[in-house]
């Protein structure tokens, strides 16, 4: 069955867990540098405190989501007041820990790694359509005699297949494309990843290329 307590009695919760080690999760986060992907920090500090992949996603993204609302609402005190009242009652080991939470959401800002990273992959997928796979159906098909009996030509043709996600839906695009057509998407892709290489070489070490594991 699914968990259906809300997500921000979850991030909190999550914090409470780990109020008393954010700092030093905060300390070991501003050593490394940011990803496309949060995976991007917390593979590189997981080991290190002894704690999970997995976790520490948990806690960062609860950092981050806190950390927005509270730029909304000038102020971390505010943002959890907030959060405090709209889930009286189900915050209880949270409240215990406020002080710490505080503490923690004190430290972490929008130019920590984590968070420079959680922005990198929602400037990533932040397409109207974004691409699953991408394939070519090449097939014969015969041409017969006037009879049906005798098979007097074969066509080769070739099928691009597009599957996208459009918002939460997958779909899937057939185009009917001739040898030309292949010939201008190979080059297309070539050029693409000679632009990214002269991209990368010009940017230097800050230029993160976007891959589906990234997405």
């Amino acid at each position: 069955m699914a968990d259906e307590t809300p997500v921000a009695v979850r991030q909190l919760n999550k914090l409470s867990q780990y109020a008393d080690r954010l700092p030093d999760i905060i300390a070991a986060s501003q050593l490394v540098s940011p990803g496309l992907t949060l995976r991007g920090v917390t593979t590189k500090i997981s080991e290190t405190l002894k704690i999970s992949e997995r976790e520490l996603r948990d806690v960062f993204l609860a950092l981050d989501n806190i950390r927005v609302m509270a730029d909304n609402l000038h102020g971390a005190d505010k943002a959890l007041d907030r959060l405090f009242d709209i889930y009286r009652g189900q915050l209880t080991d949270a409240a215990a820990k406020r002080s710490a939470i505080m503490h923690g959401l004190g430290l972490y800002n929008e130019d920590n790694p984590a968070s420079i990273s959680l922005k990198a992959r929602k400037l990533s997928i932040l397409q109207e359509n974004l691409l699953i796979d991408a394939e070519i159906i090449t097939d014969a098909r015969p041409i017969y005699d006037s009879k049906g009996e005798n098979i007097v030509e074969w066509v080769i043709n070739h099928s691009l297949v597009v599957t996208y996600q459009q918002s939460n839906t997958t779909k899937r695009l057939h185009l009917a494309v001739d040898v030309d057509d292949i010939g201008k998407i190979r080059q297309a892709c070539e050029r693409a990843v000679i632009k990214a290489h002269t991209l990368k070489k010009t940017l230097g070490d800050k230029a993160r290329e976007v891959s589906q594991d990234a997405i």
